[in-house]
């Protein structure tokens, strides 16, 4: 419905961060559009990582373009401030809203809906980046990400189909020890 709520989903979504803790404590000067990184600082579920105190995230296109209109929306009205999302604090319910502005755009509602936006973008990094820079990005262990993050979904077949599905390649496992099942 306006720049605020794009700016969350884009940031949750393709910065996989934590909503709304981390958004909550995130300040205009923890941007730097020049360096195309976002630092994500004191965060609450990383305080006690020494290493992940503060962490930087990628400033991806989508997202800074989101968040350059927030920058003008806020220089323009009424919210010029120094954090990013003034009104929300670590204890907002964010899920009441998003719930309304899903039914409002007829689609359909997924489980967890925060959890889950920040594990596809967590997934999405560790498909496009080594698995200790992507959990690194996302703020947790490789450990915890293959355990409460990163999916595998319909894309993952469809890609390991094509990558695997080969009669070169399916004749070369055939050749193996057998020990991958293939006969």
């Amino acid at each position: 419905p306006n720049a605020q709520w794009k700016a969350l989903l884009v940031l949750s979504r393709l910065g996989a961060v934590r909503v709304p803790s981390e958004i909550a404590k995130l300040k205009w000067e923890h941007i730097n559009f020049e360096a195309k990184r976002i630092f994500i600082v004191d965060s609450s579920k990383t305080e006690h990582h020494r290493r992940r105190a503060t962490r930087a995230i990628p400033l991806l296109p989508q997202i800074e373009k989101e968040l350059l209109k927030l920058h003008l929306e806020a220089e323009d009205g009424t919210e010029a401030t120094e954090y990013v999302f003034p009104q929300i604090s670590g204890q907002t319910n964010l899920r009441t809203y998003l719930e309304r502005i899903i039914r409002r755009a007829g689609v359909k509602q997924w489980p967890k809906l925060w959890h889950n936006l920040r594990a596809s973008g967590a997934t999405d990094f560790a498909r496009k980046l080594p698995s200790h820079v992507a959990a690194e990005i996302c703020g947790h262990t490789e450990e915890i990400a293959k355990e409460h993050y990163w999916q595998v979904g319909e894309s993952d077949l469809d890609l390991a189909i094509e990558k695997l599905g080969s009669p070169k390649v399916a004749q070369k496992l055939a050749q193996d020890d057998g020990s991958h099942g293939l006969q």
